[in-house]
């Protein structure tokens, strides 16, 4: 099958997202009170916006009490470019008030179509559909263009991958880094290192002491708690990361943890020499961790 380049000029209408148009979505979605604030909060913040008082319009006791009372009389003495003007708003009251007919009446002309009107005429559904790189195109297409890049959705990355992330960016030791990276490949689904630290060495070749520094390493590294070799050992580095020093909770967790499991709280107290109440106090702490 022979393959052939064609150059194809194509002209299409799309309507494009400007700040301006963002704007007036956004706006759009305020209340009164809401656009009142944002107003007062924009002329607090920026010192070269100033707040205007609107001018009040002339009543139509105001203005037919400035304008002669028939258009045919005579112009004051005095400015002649003032007369006439006084002449012409005169003659347009004159018109106004006259009782328009069937035949002689003439169409209003059509108010000004507002930002607002224009956004909700968008038929938003064809506007996703032919623009692709907005990403909220048509789940398919049926064209030989193909989807752009924007318009397709990436997965989530998982554990391993984002703790090698963090990896690349804080660790720069390559022997370090090695080692960590052999420790993540051992996390189970949850996180945890079910292997040991002699496993590990042996697997990756190297020292036992190399391979605890790593470990010291992920186990600084988000989510808190990572590459703990059980649960009283995830519990014990969230306490540190969140520097929790109350002594009943670190006690609880290092030397009576499996009363905690049982939720033997008199044992606890007991054990502890405390009350039920800082027993519980102390649990609730502890059931607040990941």
């Amino acid at each position: 099958m022979a393959i052939e380049l064609k150059l194809q000029l194509k002209m299409s209408q799309q309507l494009v997202m400007t700040p301006q148009l963002q704007q007036a979505i956004k706006l759009l979605q305020l209340n009164r009170l809401e656009l009142v604030n944002l107003v007062q909060q924009e002329i607090t913040e920026n010192p070269v916006l100033e707040e205007v008082e609107g001018e009040e319009e002339p009543t139509p006791g105001e203005i037919s009490d400035s304008t002669p009372e028939a258009p045919g009389d005579a112009a004051p003495e005095g400015d002649g470019v003032a007369s006439q003007e006084a002449m012409e708003v005169a003659g347009d009251l004159a018109a106004v008030e006259a009782p328009a007919t069937a035949t002689d009446a003439e169409p209003a002309p059509e108010p000004d179509v507002s930002d607002a009107e224009k956004i909700a005429d968008v038929e938003w559904d064809d506007y996703m559909d032919a623009n692709p790189q907005t990403g909220l195109a048509a789940g398919s297409r049926d064209d030989d263009e193909g989807r752009s890049l924007e318009a397709t959705l990436t997965r989530r990355a998982t554990l391993s991958e984002h703790l090698e992330w963090q990896l690349q960016l804080s660790v720069f030791d390559v022997a370090a880094r090695e080692a960590a990276s052999w420790i993540i490949g051992n996390l189970d689904d949850d996180g945890y290192l079910r292997s040991s630290v002699e496993d590990v060495a042996r697997q990756s070749g190297m020292s036992e002491e190399a391979v605890a520094n790593a470990l010291a390493i992920v186990q600084l590294l988000d989510p808190t708690g990572v590459a703990a070799r059980d649960l009283r050992e995830c519990l014990l580095l969230q306490i540190e990361a969140f520097e929790i020093d109350d002594p009943i909770v670190v006690s609880i967790l290092t030397d009576h943890f499996e009363l905690l499991r049982k939720r033997d709280f008199r044992g606890l107290t007991r054990a502890l020499g405390t009350t039920i109440e800082e027993v519980a106090l102390a649990a609730k702490v502890i059931a607040g961790l990941e």
